[in-house]
């Protein structure tokens, strides 16, 4: 074997090595991601939120705007895949799956309030009432 070749293999396997002995901590990094974000993000119907500011949301409207918030069907897709994929390589898939149920509920959600099949309401928002 050449010399660039074993110093490749060592790289490969220093690089393995590496990845293996931060494992845990990853894993570890995920679960508090994942419980923050169904702590502070997820609305009961399912929906990804995210914090916004009225007065932004005002100023916007008055110029003939967009909201903040106008991406939620694209962060409940990626909520949703991401917990596909997790439960492909999670030894229990179950969290990961129920987490996939409710992001598809959520997206079911947005399209339901607009009343027309396969058009997605681009966020929602409680009545202050």
């Amino acid at each position: 074997m050449s010399s660039a070749r074993n110093a490749l293999a060592l790289l490969l396997l220093s690089v393995s090595l590496s990845a293996a002995a931060h494992e845990p901590e990853l894993e570890e990094k995920a679960r508090r991601f994942r419980a923050a974000l169904v702590e502070r993000h997820i609305a009961p119907e399912g929906v990804v939120l995210y914090r916004i500011e009225l007065d932004h949301w005002r100023r916007d409207l008055e110029r003939g705007a967009y909201g903040q918030a106008a991406d939620t069907p694209m962060f409940n897709g990626q909520w949703a895949a991401a917990s596909c994929t997790r439960a492909r390589v999670e030894p229990d898939p179950a969290e990961a799956l129920a987490d996939a149920q409710q992001a598809l509920r959520g997206l079911r959600f947005l399209m339901d309030v607009t009343g027309v099949q396969g058009l997605m309401a681009r966020s929602i928002r409680r009545d202050e009432g």
